[in-house]
Formats: C-alpha cells, sequence, structure tokens
C-alpha cells in the first residue's frame, strides 16, 4: 500500500513536471510567435498576386518586384534534390536498421552523423568544386547535390529510428511463413513504417528548403524563370538574401514577403507530412 505521504509526493511531482513541460512549451513557442508576427508585419503587405506572378524589377530598388521565377526554382530544386537525397537515405536507412550492428554499418553511421554535421556552406563549396569549376558554369543540378548532401542524413537517420519501431515478432513472423529477407522488408517491414518513412522525407525535405549557402555557391540565381537544370538558376532562399543585403526599402519589404511564402511552402509540407502520416497509420491499423 502507498502512503499518503508517498501519494502526495507523487502528486507533487507530475504537476512539477507538467509545469516544466508546459513552460517549455510556452518558452519555444513565444520566439517563433513573435518571429512570424513580425515577418507578416513587415511582408504581408508586399504580397499581391503580381508577387507570385511577375519577377523581381529590372532595377533594385525601383519598387517591389514579384518572385515567381524564384518560387519555381525553389520547386524544381526541391525535386531535384528529393530525386538525389531521398532514395540514397530511405536505403541507408534500411541498410542500418537490418545491419548496423557490424563494423561496416558502424562506419556508415559515423560518416552519416559526421555529414549531418557539417556547415550547409561547406556541402556547397563540395558541389563547387567537384561540379561548378570542372564543368565552367553554375547549375541548378549542382545546388540539387550539394542540398541532396544534406537532406541524404535526417531521412537516413529518421528512416533508422521509423524502422526500428516495427515490432520485431511482425518480421519474424514472415521469415517463418518462408518468405525472404527483402520480400519481408519491402512488403511488411516497409508498409508498417510508412508513416515514420514518410515523416523522414518530409523532414528532410524541409531541412533543405529554406538553405542559402549552397546556392550562392552553385545555383548562383537567375531573375527569369528557368527549367535547364545545367544553367543558373533562382530560387527563393537566394533572392531573400540578395534583397535583404541592398540598401532599398522595397527590396527589403520584398525580402520579408519572400520569408513568409517559404514559411508558407515549410508549412504546407509539414502539415502534408502529418496527414499522410495519420491516414497511413489509420491504415496499418485496419489492416
Amino acid at each position: 500500500m502507498i502512503s499518503d505521504r508517498g501519494m502526495t509526493r507523487r502528486i507533487l511531482v507530475d504537476r512539477m513536471g507538467t509545469a516544466l513541460a508546459v513552460g517549455a512549451v510556452i518558452t519555444a513557442l513565444i520566439p517563433l510567435g513573435a518571429m512570424t508576427a513580425y515577418v507578416i508585419a513587415q511582408g504581408g503587405s508586399a504580397l499581391s498576386l503580381s508577387f507570385f506572378t511577375q519577377g523581381p524589377p529590372a532595377v533594385e530598388g525601383q519598387a517591389i518586384g514579384g518572385m515567381f521565377p524564384m518560387i519555381v526554382g525553389s520547386l524544381i530544386l526541391i525535386g531535384l534534390t528529393s530525386c538525389l537525397g531521398i532514395p540514397v537515405g530511405l536505403l541507408s536507412g534500411i541498410y542500418l536498421w537490418r545491419y548496423g550492428a557490424g563494423s561496416f554499418g558502424q562506419a556508415v553511421r559515423f560518416v552519416t552523423d559526421v555529414i549531418a554535421g557539417i556547415p550547409s556552406i561547406l556541402a556547397g563549396v563540395i558541389a563547387f568544386a567537384l561540379v561548378v569549376l570542372p564543368t565552367g558554369t553554375y547549375s541548378a543540378y549542382s545546388a540539387a547535390i550539394a542540398l541532396a548532401l544534406l537532406m541524404f542524413p535526417t531521412v537516413t537517420r529518421a528512416t533508422e529510428t521509423a524502422l526500428g519501431a516495427v515490432p520485431t515478432e511482425l518480421r519474424e513472423a514472415a521469415l517463418g511463413l518462408g518468405a525472404t529477407e527483402w520480400r519481408v522488408v519491402v512488403r511488411v517491414v516497409v508498409p508498417t513504417a510508412a508513416s515514420g518513412i514518410v515523416t523522414a522525407v518530409v523532414l528532410g525535405i524541409a531541412r533543405v528548403t529554406g538553405e542559402t549557402a549552397p546556392l550562392v555557391f552553385t545555383a548562383n540565381g537567375l531573375p527569369v524563370v528557368s527549367t535547364n537544370i545545367f544553367g543558373p538558376m533562382g530560387a527563393l532562399p537566394l533572392q531573400i538574401w540578395q534583397d535583404a543585403n541592398t540598401p532599398f526599402a522595397t527590396d527589403h519589404q520584398a525580402a520579408f514577403a519572400g520569408a513568409l511564402v517559404l514559411f508558407g511552402i515549410i508549412l504546407a509540407l509539414n502539415l502534408i507530412a502529418r496527414i499522410l502520416t495519420y491516414r497511413l497509420s489509420r491504415r496499418t491499423r485496419i489492416t
């Protein structure tokens, strides 16, 4: 039997823990809310239909221009980066989940953690040295290589964690029925961990969507719409950085508006991830 004093102590500790957790959440939300409100106040008035349909002005500081070419460029870069970084991250995560206990697996995990910790500007320098200098031109695909270098460690570790949450009994039951190892992985383990894998993919995309430093060394920016991945290409983070470094108030306002659009894109990606995760988890429970 638990004494009244022991019960009171447990209730007190529980309430203190709850209060600390709520306080931590509020502490994190206050600067986030203040930053969001400031960006909306500074750039909200610059958002208009022309902002999403036109390009920047020909002369800096002349007027608040649009960012349509940069929005298109960012979407293309996200697509290219996903094609490079997501498959590598998913396959690496599956390998580490299954064979990560060995010496080679430990080495792969160590290298992945090291790459995850490198500054983003270093990824841009690597792509500049390996792709831009040999080809003699800035390009979207060199930017995608730099961003994929930053994306795949996030996808790898999140995928490994998601697969590790799948009950071992489920895999052993499938193996006991005569299924091969990779058939079990593809048909049983991965579908069961689908919600976590989707979250891993979206986390990887969100990780690189706002990166600017790698684009300075690779994409270099372009004020018009371009679908040529072998040439320079505009992007929202790069244009925001360029507008913020001019002495003109109109460019600063455009930079805040671009930051607001970029925030909206990242928010939309996270909402999509939540919806897909919820639906996949429901389907898994039903089946």
